[in-house]
């Protein structure tokens, strides 16, 4: 019969120095890949906010072109952009009625005799959108 004897010397596991130079080695790394991504990781939203934010400029703009269509007043929607903000959160930028020129140029008129009514408005983020309302008459 044969017995086999264990040596107190077991080789079974890893060394306090191959645990310590692992975890040096994955740290490093690690700092490097955070370095690489970091700004992309840290940034990746702004793009989704920004869609947010144009989305909701653009539901004003189509509040303001159903209140149009409802009343079918080029007057009443220039009141009703610059007395209040029921269409939506947003800053006018313009709210006058223009003419072309010859050359096609952007003349502003004081009163609707063109019926061209130019609409710009803009967020807080400084995301503009321009409208230009115009009657058949």
């Amino acid at each position: 019969m044969k017995i086999f004897l264990r040596s107190k010397n077991c080789n079974d596991g890893f060394t306090l120095i191959e645990v310590i130079v692992t975890l040096v080695l994955v740290s490093i790394f690690g700092t490097m890949l955070f370095s690489y991504f970091g700004s992309s990781i840290t940034r990746s939203s702004e793009p989704i906010t920004h869609l947010k934010q144009a989305y909701a400029l653009k539901q004003v703009v189509e509040n303001m072109t159903a209140y149009y269509l409802s009343t079918m007043d080029l007057d009443a929607l220039q009141a009703a952009i610059g007395e209040s903000n029921d269409f939506g959160t947003y800053t006018v930028v313009n709210n006058d009625f223009i003419d072309f020129d010859a050359k096609g140029r952007i003349i502003e008129c004081p009163c609707p005799a063109d019926n061209r009514l130019r609409v710009t408005v803009k967020d807080g983020s400084g995301i503009t959108i321009s409208v230009l309302f115009v009657t058949d008459d």
